[in-house]
């Protein structure tokens, strides 16, 4: 990482300014800029604001306090200040960059919920999606900025305000989402690995589904979907799938009638257990027992 001393600071890249106005707020296409520099803005920070890209069409190379990130259009990309960072765009790229000063996204705030504070406790990158309207709810409210700032108008400080506070709060509401998004898939993961270890222990036992729910502290329906999410099975295949391979195993393996292993596999009548052996494998287990 190239020492401290070394970066250039901006209020807007390329642009010497040493002091930053309270009421500043500055957007401008990504293309405007970067074309400019040959789509490559060199390691550089800025004191005092909070940026914003959005990222509608192309692929940027951002290397933020000395890692490389590599996103394609759309995506977003938040910085608090003084954090070292550097862009190299495909050419052709295209989106917008909001430079906000502190005093915006502080003053007034009610827990930094409504300007979207929480975006920059760190450099925070956004995954987004062609087809999800907030892409083109976000790319309208900069289009608007960008108009609004276009000459002086009457309002116009708390026109950029309000703007200002739409952007940051569509994409805390998707910063919102995917940290729910990643939280559910790790609380399904948990329970689905609980209970592949609960059928692992009580396979032999027969239990039937809602006993593995009751076990795990959901209903029958949530086990299903979680199974059918993550195995493509039902809760009710994952068992007797389990059964069934310890039938194979112990008919390959085990030195026991066909009788034994039923009694072993927790059937009180081996005459079921051929049929439900036949019903998953095609076969008896007689037959497959046979010698190939």
């Amino acid at each position: 990482m190239e020492r401290l001393s070394t970066i250039p600071e901006f209020a807007l890249y390329g642009e010497n300014a040493a002091a930053v106005d309270t009421e500043f707020v500055h957007v401008e296409l990504i293309e405007t800029r970067s074309s400019a520099y040959h789509w490559e803005i060199g390691a550089h920070l800025h004191r005092g604001l909070f940026q914003v890209l959005l990222l509608l069409e192309g692929q940027v190379e951002a290397r933020i306090d000395g890692v490389l990130h590599t996103r394609q259009g759309p995506a977003a990309i938040c910085l608090p200040p003084a954090v070292i960072h550097g862009f190299h765009f495909s050419d052709g790229s295209h989106g917008f960059v909001l430079t906000l000063a502190e005093r915006l996204m502080f003053e007034g705030q009610d827990n930094g919920l409504p300007g979207g504070v929480g975006l920059f406790h760190a450099p925070c990158l956004i995954e987004l999606v062609h087809d999800d309207p907030v892409v083109g709810r976000l790319s309208s409210l900069l289009g608007q900025l960008l108009d609004e700032l276009a000459w002086p108008q009457p309002g116009q400080a708390r026109m950029l305000e309000w703007l200002v506070h739409c952007v940051l709060l569509l994409l805390s509401r998707v910063q919102a989402g995917r940290h729910r998004e990643q939280l559910s898939g790790r609380v399904s993961l948990d329970v689905f690995g609980r209970f592949r270890s609960l059928v692992e222990q009580h396979f032999r036992e027969h239990w039937d589904v809602p006993r593995y729910a009751q076990a795990l502290h959901i209903d029958e329906k949530r086990l299903n979907r979680l199974c059918g999410k993550l195995a493509q099975q039902t809760a009710f295949e994952i068992v007797q799938s389990r059964l069934m391979l310890e039938a194979r195993r112990m008919l390959i393996y085990a030195p026991a009638s066909i009788a034994q292993i039923a009694y072993e596999l927790g059937f009180n009548d081996p005459a079921y257990f051929c049929r439900v052996f036949k019903r998953y494998s095609g076969m008896t287990p007689r037959t497959f027992r046979q010698p190939k």
